[in-house]
């Protein structure tokens, strides 16, 4: 079992952030958002080509599940009244599914409600598309996709293999591993696949073309 994580793992400046959101999510999904943010700080240090302050990485860490608890009438309140435009990239048969609207409505609450105006653009980019579903992410973003997956608090059958290929620094393998067990499974959890997620899925394989066996979950 991993030993839970707490404020004084991260330097103090982000404790206000850590406090917050520990009011406001259950233990385990609190304990996820320390857990990604120290996969994202990790992160900066194999993917420096964003240009993007560390202190943004890791806040997107923490907040980018905020409001993953809230209802799905308080996610698409935040979208509606602060940046409607959001919903225009989400298909809209799945504007009723929280899956896909939790990184949206997190983007402009932290903007908005927690005062976090003056941030890099990518910062809010990767937490509104943190689930992966959009075409040309910037680097944070595709970082925070793969990193909610792989964080220290995140079990499941071939997440060691995840985290290899991605701190190895094989962002592409590790985001095309991540996107084909997404397809693979998302379906168990009643969610439907979101159609950028094959786009994006095919494109990588063209670009890689991936050994036989490569999508297995085991790590040799």
């Amino acid at each position: 079992m991993n030993q839970e994580l707490t404020a004084r793992d991260f330097p103090t400046v982000y404790k206000p952030y850590i406090d917050f959101i520990e009011l406001m999510l259950t233990p385990a999904r609190f304990q996820h958002c320390l857990g990604v943010a120290q996969c994202m700080a990790k992160a900066h240090h194999i993917y420096p080509q964003s240009g993007t302050a560390v202190q943004d990485w890791i806040l997107a860490g923490l907040l980018h599940d905020v409001l993953k608890e809230a209802s799905l009438s308080t996610m698409l309140w935040w979208i509606n009244r602060h940046k409607a435009s959001l919903l225009d990239d989400i298909p809209a048969h799945l504007h009723g599914c929280p899956t896909y609207l939790h990184g949206p409505a997190a983007s402009v609450y932290v903007r908005h409600a927690l005062g976090l105006a003056d941030r890099d653009r990518d910062f809010y980019a990767a937490i509104a598309e943190h689930a992966g579903e959009y075409p040309n992410m910037c680097l944070m973003a595709r970082c925070l996709h793969v990193s909610d997956m792989c964080c220290p608090t995140t079990r499941y059958q071939g997440y060691g293999k995840l985290a290899r290929i991605f701190f190895q620094g094989r962002l592409d393998e590790a985001e095309m591993l991540l996107d084909a067990w997404i397809i693979e499974s998302i379906g168990n959890f009643g969610v439907p696949v979101h159609p950028h997620h094959p786009e994006r899925l095919a494109e990588l394989k063209r670009k890689i073309k991936p050994a036989p066996g490569f999508f297995s979950r085991t790590d040799p």
